[in-house]
């Protein structure tokens, strides 16, 4: 995904909050695993996601863990946050039925 994103008001202030540049976000959005639950899109970085060039740089590896919430209708970041063991946790979610609603 090589998008660029609008950060709500909510994910710049968690951004900030959890020292993420709009960089980083990029770069979780570039190589990151993309997952639909919820309503919104999830994208997680996991190790096995960071490049092999990109695993002696610190500032990269420090991502491991990080998930964007992302809004795929208006392409706007809700809301992003940290978790190591975040994958599986964005996994039982429930889906999300846009039919249903």
């Amino acid at each position: 995904m090589h998008k660029v994103l609008e950060f709500s008001k909510h994910a710049t202030l968690r951004a900030a909050q959890r020292n993420l540049s709009d960089s980083d976000v990029q770069y979780i959005l570039d190589h990151g695993t993309e997952l639909h639950c919820g309503g919104a899109v999830h994208v997680f970085l996991a190790k096995k996601d960071i490049l092999q060039s990109d695993m002696s740089n610190d500032s990269i590896t420090r991502l491991i863990g990080a998930t964007l919430v992302i809004d795929p209708d208006e392409v706007e970041l809700y809301t992003l946050y940290r978790n190591s063991c975040g994958l599986r946790d964005i996994r039982k979610k429930a889906k999300y039925d846009s039919k249903a609603a």
